[in-house]
């Protein structure tokens, strides 16, 4: 604690130093403007990167979901749009599949495998005024394992 304060104080002084000289008045608001500069950069590549995370937890949860269900139903469908709702990403162009040993009625025998695909749109406003946008496509895919056993009446 006592060498943080030395550091902060020994940080001050430096900075009290540069503006005391007549060059440091210049040479401070340089160090300012970069800055500030360097904050609105990473404030604008930021989304993407959080958007991706929002597709990792919703995948997980879908394949925990149905890996335990043991099949993909409309209620399925109305969990994961209730994902998307709560993660905030409507507008992003969400999009989301199956693929896998998945029968025709939904229901996906014991080990059997299966895959969700799910896909965003993420939009980055270099400028901060929307001149120019970069729309960056985010993928993630999760595979998983059915949990529940079926007869062979119940398929």
């Amino acid at each position: 604690m006592k060498k943080i304060k030395i550091q902060i104080n020994n940080i001050k002084y430096k900075i009290l130093k540069k503006i005391k000289n007549e060059d440091g008045f210049i040479e401070m608001f340089f160090i300012i403007v970069l800055f500030f500069f360097l904050i609105s950069v990473l404030i604008s590549v930021a989304p993407p990167f959080i958007a991706r995370e929002k597709l990792s937890i919703i995948s997980q949860r879908v394949v925990d979901k149905v890996a335990y269900d043991g099949k993909v139903t409309a209620d399925t469908h109305t969990f994961i749009n209730d994902l998307i709702t709560k993660a905030n990403m409507q507008d992003k162009d969400v999009t989301y599949s199956f693929n896998g040993n998945i029968r025709a009625d939904g229901k996906i025998q014991l080990r059997d495998e299966f895959t969700f695909n799910i896909d965003a749109k993420e939009n980055i406003n270099l400028t901060g005024f929307g001149l120019t946008s970069i729309t960056i496509p985010i993928n993630k895919s999760l595979d998983g394992i059915s949990e529940v056993f079926y007869k062979s009446s119940e398929l």
